[in-house]
């Protein structure tokens, strides 16, 4: 199979518009390839932790072939080897039938993300936005790069945090402990130092603590997950 890889650089402002043109000679000559209609995806440089981004854009069928599969919106970081790390879905849609050229609405109430450690690194950041076919490969997709800040405005502080660890189960937003979805709970109770049981609950809806009326001071907070596993995280409250 032969294959012809072209790559355009052009630098935007705050933005770096990154396409990779493939062109292959597939079965039937079909070939996969999104792009964004215009640079209306815009990250402000300063961000804090906490915070929602909001995505609205449209997304054209470059390629040659009708489009029926899912359509996401997809982000990541690059770390420092220029590797993408934290690759996650922002949003998806069902576009039906997507014809070469035609464009569709990634609309902004469907796109959107919480900034979080599990995300983001407190400090800068490098983000990568891309569209994607799922299950259809290969495919060539128009990627949009920012510079990001991002502030730890948090009132709560991990003693033991691992911002790049892809098992965070929660992050800090002012006073106030968020779980992910991803994960089901099956018991959070927080500790004192003395041992003093201050928060316990036992419902798996559970997706936040609000501790603004909590004494500052050093806890311990252990969690127990549905599939069995205990997490233990000393955190202090400013």
């Amino acid at each position: 199979m032969k294959k012809i890889v072209i790559f355009v650089l052009v630098k935007l402002r705050n933005f770096i518009i990154i396409c990779f043109l493939v062109s292959s000679s597939l079965a039937g000559g079909q070939n996969i390839a999104l792009s964004f209609s215009s640079n209306n995806i815009s990250l402000a440089d300063t961000i804090s932790m906490g915070d929602t981004i909001w995505y609205n854009c449209w997304i054209v069928n470059d390629g040659n072939s009708v489009i029926t599969d899912q359509i996401s919106l997809r982000s990541a970081r690059i770390c420092q080897n220029q590797a993408l790390v934290d690759e996650r879905e922002i949003g998806h849609i069902f576009p039906g039938a997507l014809f070469p050229g035609d464009s569709i609405e990634l609309p902004l109430g469907m796109m959107h993300e919480v900034v979080h450690q599990q995300n983001y690194l407190t400090g800068d950041n490098i983000v990568v936005i891309w569209p994607r076919v799922e299950v259809l490969d290969p495919q060539a997709n128009e990627h949009l790069t920012a510079y990001v800040h991002v502030l730890n405005n948090s009132m709560i502080t991990s003693l033991n945090d691992d911002s790049s660890s892809k098992d965070k189960i929660f992050y800090f937003s002012d006073k106030v402990i968020h779980f992910l979805n991803e994960f089901v709970l099956k018991e959070v109770v927080l500790y004192n130092m003395i041992g003093k049981e201050v928060f316990q609950s036992n419902s798996q809806l559970l997706k936040k603590i609000n501790l603004q009326t909590i004494t500052s001071g050093t806890y311990l907070m252990v969690i127990r997950l549905k599939d069995g596993a205990i997490r233990k995280e000393k955190i202090i409250v400013h």
